[in-house]
């Protein structure tokens, strides 16, 4: 499993920010030629739902045969926005778990002593309120 570091969150922030927005969907056809089901992800909004990726059939030797429309559905659940929400809640669970550890530590904005605490309180909400203006559309 590959850890989830804040290089690897950008790298997939990255990765969905550049990728056709979604959401995607799943088409199927019987190739006529080679009498095999196809499967691909589609922009399901675009004209004529614009295929942006293809699950080979049978042929393909490095999928495990039969799973063809399953990885389809799969990889078009992973549309940008699912990831990019993804990576902003793994993050938003990474702060809370820090400011968690701080708390039972007496640490960061939570000193025992009072008036490091309030003036530490005071910058944390300043600081979150910075982060709610930022994020504003």
């Amino acid at each position: 499993m590959t850890e989830l570091t804040p290089e690897r969150l950008l790298e997939l922030r990255v990765l969905a920010d550049a990728a056709t927005p979604g959401p995607y969907g799943v088409e199927s056809w019987l190739d006529p030629e080679f009498l095999e089901r196809q499967w691909a992800i589609v922009v399901p909004e675009a004209p004529h739902s614009r295929m942006i990726a293809k699950v080979f059939g049978d042929n393909a030797v490095w999928l495990e045969r039969g799973q063809f429309g399953e990885n389809a559905h799969y990889f078009a659940a992973l549309d940008p926005a699912t990831v990019s929400e993804l990576v902003a809640g793994y993050e938003r669970a990474q702060r809370y778990e820090t400011a968690l550890r701080e708390i039972e530590l007496g640490a960061g904005p939570f000193s025992r002593d009072q008036l490091t605490h309030a003036t530490n309180t005071v910058r944390h909400m300043q600081s979150l309120a910075r982060m709610a203006l930022e994020s504003q559309p």
